[in-house]
């Protein structure tokens, strides 16, 4: 089963207001994910959606990896990839990346990426999320 990545336009609300870093002890998230797809993955996240490569590594105790981040943020997602394949279970519809975007055009940019993304050329726009500013794109893990 396919996991998905949830694309969303903000409309008000309290998310508004809110930055993810006022307030908080923590400095910095990254998300750590393993795939049997890195190349995949990579192309999806950095190429279709517009994520900016931070670093990649090869060889590390077996796993290569990439670490993909929003522009400006220091929160970012890591990929791994291990040579003898992958040591967890391929997440289910439910396992989700929600991105939460602000700006129309931006968001309009993302979701034309992700409909000439070979890696997302799956039907994945669903009329009631689109009517409400809402992209869904299954995630090539």
């Amino acid at each position: 089963m396919v996991s998905a990545l949830h694309v969303r336009r903000m409309r008000g609300g309290k998310a508004d207001n809110r930055s993810p870093d006022h307030g908080s002890p923590v400095r910095q998230v990254r998300i750590a994910r393993p795939t049997d797809r890195l190349g995949k993955v990579v192309r999806f996240y950095r190429d279709a959606l517009g994520l900016e490569q931070i670093t990649a590594f090869e060889g590390h105790a077996g796993y290569d990896g990439v670490m993909l981040a929003l522009p400006g943020r220091r929160d970012h997602l890591e990929f791994t990839q291990h040579e003898g394949g992958s040591p967890c279970p391929v997440p289910t519809k439910d396992n989700l990346i929600v991105f939460y975007v602000d700006d129309e055009v931006i968001f309009r940019a993302m979701t034309l990426r992700l409909s000439a993304s070979e890696e997302a050329a799956t039907s994945w726009c669903n009329s009631r999320a689109r009517s409400a500013g809402r992209e869904k794109a299954p995630d090539p893990r």
